[in-house]
């Protein structure tokens, strides 16, 4: 492992270029502040374009 982290703010990101580069998403737990929560993620995978001949 090379990194391990937390995103915590909307919009928070990061890119990897590693094709052997995996992800994992920690389960939702509740906050401290009463209320109803959400979480939203986006995944993008990008790969480079190769005509077929």
């Amino acid at each position: 492992m090379h990194a391990d982290f937390t995103l915590t703010d909307p919009l928070d990101g990061y890119a990897v270029h590693d094709h052997r580069v995996s992800h994992y998403v920690g389960p939702v737990r509740a906050g401290s502040e009463p209320g109803p929560g959400e979480r939203s993620i986006l995944i993008v995978g990008l790969a480079p374009y190769v005509p077929q001949l």
